[in-house]
């Protein structure tokens, strides 16, 4: 997978700030616990879905983004949360509601589906509201019996 620039996509996080608030992602490191940069187009890439023109549709639970790609690999486009272009650095179409961004910490889109017409997205964990450091309003929710 490619951006339309050429440059490969990669699987580091995206964006620093403080881990499991909104717009925030983990610290990457390598292997040996050395810190590494991070990527404001990388992926950690949880679900792909075919379309009908054989384009592909894949969610991301970084940002959480949804990407779409062309039959060969190359990005087309890619959607984020509404205010996740706050830096020099445009990540994305801030197409998705803000407040799907936040999501516990690497717990974005876990899956993905199509219909005739619509593209589904599904978060892996509970929205964190209000948003807290420790994500412990979306660790309490109790929506399962």
């Amino acid at each position: 997978m490619i951006r339309a620039d050429g440059t490969s996509i990669t699987g580091l996080p995206n964006l620093p700030g403080k881990t499991g608030l909104v717009y925030a992602d983990e610290r990457p490191v390598d292997l040996l616990g050395n810190e590494l940069t991070y990527d404001p187009y990388g992926t950690d890439m949880e679900g792909i879905v075919k379309g009908h023109d054989g384009t592909y549709w894949m969610v991301d639970e970084y940002r959480p983004a949804i990407y779409h790609f062309s039959p060969d690999g190359i990005l087309i486009s890619r959607y984020v949360p509404k205010g996740s272009n706050v830096s020099d650095t445009e990540v994305g179409i801030e197409a998705i509601p803000a407040i799907c961004a936040q999501r516990r910490a690497n717990r974005g889109f876990e899956a993905v589906a199509l219909d005739r017409i619509t593209l589904y997205a599904f978060i892996q964990s509970p929205i964190d509201i209000p948003d807290v450091s420790n994500d412990a309003n979306s660790k309490a929710d109790d929506i399962l019996p």
